[in-house]
């Protein structure tokens, strides 16, 4: 009898952290499903900024750090960044247009156009607010 116990005690105290990201992971589904996602316009993805595309790529990758989102994986030699927000994956690419112009494309990773657009709208607004500082090199 106290085996039996002592059994089904040890298989809950090991199921408890399978448990537990399955929970995390159906909040996150719940917090993304709440608003209905809209297809958004491939246009509506890319912005033009008149900065050099390292300026710029700092400032990506600085706009979704304090968005909250969480950066999955940074490229720095081809200026993209692998980010997610409630479980979608964003890519977010730099390309230089001239020496004063660069170009920001944030595309979903699994080519589905269908999200809120706010998400990565928050993104463009977090780089049009720090175009006014200046960046300081740190060495």
């Amino acid at each position: 009898m106290i085996k039996k116990i002592i059994v089904v005690f040890l298989i809950f105290l090991f199921s408890l952290p399978v448990l537990a990201d399955v929970v995390q992971t159906s909040q996150n589904t719940v917090m993304y499903s709440e608003t209905p996602a809209n297809p958004v316009d491939y246009s509506s993805c890319i912005r033009n900024y008149s900065m050099p595309s390292a300026e710029l790529f700092q400032r990506t990758l600085s706009a979704i750090s304090s968005s909250n989102y969480k950066i999955i994986e940074i490229q720095s030699t081809s200026s993209r960044v692998l980010f997610s927000i409630f479980g979608r994956e964003f890519w977010a690419g730099v390309t230089n247009q001239s020496s004063a112009t660069s170009t920001l494309r944030i595309m979903p990773a699994d080519n589905s156009f269908y999200f809120r657009k706010d998400l990565i709208e928050r993104v463009f607004s977090e780089i049009e607010i720090s175009k006014a500082q200046k960046i300081k090199k740190v060495y």
